[in-house]
């Protein structure tokens, strides 16, 4: 993998890419991992599907779930080793589950249910730590009102079910997951304070979340800006471009962004 640059050095290189730049070019410089991952009803029922992009291309869309129910809010992360983790919600008759499977060696595992001790799970996202180490967060309801929850795998299987926050009485939405330009993992989502939405922002210094600085959400910012201009196109085969999410790994760190709804 490509050691971390200066920052500074960064965004001053990508703000003078001129408007021709080649996709290929920004990439070299960006990416180490970029992937596409949705939900999509091509046969008769809705399902997740995978495409990878390499050498300026998307792969065929490579179907991962196998549900006779409905699935939706699929996410994914990516190691530095190209392994590949993709984590979404699915109904059955119980209620709503997070599932999850992984890519390694060229070979897809078999979904796996997600054991959160809750029955109405949602909103999942991953992300790889500086460590290879998954993390995932979603939103369930414990009592009235939904709240987020974080699980990290300990090489066996996922730990328990954290609450993120302390009981707020107000629901707790839209988490999202990614690892930042020094490595950490930070773990925000929207809620309401006195009648507004605002978002909460936290970062894992190890032992507990603390709250994230300024400064690093401003730089967080510029560097999130750059790489949404750097993607490329959505394939085709992407027909409700609202399900689908793009993930990478690059030398600023790892995570998702959302495909805007057209």
């Amino acid at each position: 993998m490509r050691s971390f640059c200066v920052i500074s050095y960064c965004i001053i290189f990508v703000a003078l890419v001129s408007a021709d730049t080649t996709w290929s070019q920004v990439k070299s410089f960006e990416f180490d991992g970029l992937s596409l991952i949705w939900t999509a009803d091509y046969d008769k029922n809705e399902q997740v599907y995978f495409s990878d992009y390499k050498e300026d291309t998307w792969s065929a869309p490579i179907q991962i779930s196998n549900s006779e129910f409905h699935v939706f809010h699929a996410a994914g992360a990516i190691a530095h080793d190209g392994t590949i983790w993709c984590v979404w919600t699915q109904v059955d008759k119980k209620g709503v589950f997070l599932y999850s499977a992984t890519y390694v060696k060229d070979s897809w595992s078999k979904p796996a249910k997600i054991h959160t001790g809750m029955v109405d799970n949602r909103d999942v996202v991953i992300v790889m730590d500086s460590k290879d180490t998954p993390w995932i967060a979603w939103t369930a309801v414990d009592d009235t009102y939904s709240d987020v929850f974080w699980s990290r795998w300990n090489g066996t299987g996922w730990s328990m079910a954290h609450k993120a926050h302390s009981d707020d009485n107000v629901p707790d939405v839209k988490p999202l997951l990614k690892s930042n330009i020094n490595g950490n993992i930070e773990l925000s989502w929207d809620t309401f304070s006195d009648g507004n939405s605002v978002t909460v922002s936290l970062q894992w210094d190890g032992e507990a979340w603390i709250e994230s600085s300024l400064d690093m959400r401003k730089k967080e910012l510029v560097i999130e800006k750059r790489r949404s201009h750097s993607l490329p196109r959505l394939p085709k085969f992407i027909r409700e471009h609202y399900k689908a999410s793009f993930f990478y790994r690059d030398n600023h760190g790892a995570g998702a962004i959302a495909v805007k709804r057209k």
